[in-house]
C-alpha cells in the first residue's frame, strides 16, 4: 500500500480525483481516540502493519502502510491531552492504493467486517463505494481513507524488491 492527501472540495464526497493533493507522505502523525482501536483498524481492516521495531510500550505506534509510508498514531492512553482534545481529523481524504483487486476487496470486506463489531458500534466507522472502482472509508475517529486499486505506476512500488506491508 501507499499513502497520500487529497484536499477536500464540494465535490469530494461525490468523487475523487487521483492526481491532486500530496502524491506521498512518507511518515505522518495522527492523534487517535483509541490506540487499541487504531491499531485493530489499521492492521486488520486496511491490511497494515505494526512497526515490529518499535516496542508497544512506546507513546505513539507506528503503523506501515507500505515499504514508503509510515502513520505514527499516539492516543490518550500515552498522551492525555488527546482525550480533551479528540483526535485529529485531516481535511480530505488520505489514499491508500492496493497492489490489486483482491487486495483491495480484502481490505474492504474486512472494514465491513470490522462495522459489525461490539467495539466500533460507536465509532464513525462506515465503508461506501466510490464508483467506478474505489471505496472510501471512514475511520474509527473520522478521517476518511479513499481506497483504491493502484496504476501501473505505482503498482512498480509496491512489489517485495520495495519492502511489503
Amino acid at each position: 500500500s501507499l499513502c497520500g492527501i487529497q484536499p477536500a472540495s464540494n465535490k469530494q464526497e461525490q468523487r475523487m480525483s487521483p492526481a491532486t493533493g500530496l502524491l506521498l507522505l512518507e511518515h505522518f502523525n495522527l492523534n487517535v481516540a483509541s490506540t487499541k482501536l487504531a491499531e485493530v483498524f489499521f492492521r486488520d481492516g486496511l491490511l497494515c502493519c505494526r512497526d515490529g521495531r518499535r516496542p508497544p510500550e512506546k507513546k505513539s505506534m507506528h503503523i506501515n502502510v507500505g515499504p514508503l509510508c509510515q502513520l505514527h498514531t499516539a492516543g490518550p492512553e500515552f498522551e492525555p491531552y488527546i482525550e480533551q482534545e479528540g483526535p485529529q481529523i485531516w481535511r480530505g481524504a488520505i489514499t491508500v492504493v492496493y497492489k490489486d483487486e483482491s487486495d483491495l476487496n480484502t481490505a474492504v470486506a474486512n472494514c465491513q467486517e470490522l462495522t459489525k463489531s461490539a467495539d466500533f458500534a460507536p465509532t464513525r466507522l462506515a465503508v461506501h463505494a466510490q464508483p467506478p472502482s474505489s471505496f472510501l472509508v471512514t475511520c474509527p475517529f473520522g478521517n476518511k481513507f479513499e481506497l483504491r486499486v493502484a496504476t501501473p505506476e505505482e503498482r512498480a512500488g509496491l512489489g517485495r524488491e520495495a519492502g511489503s506491508r
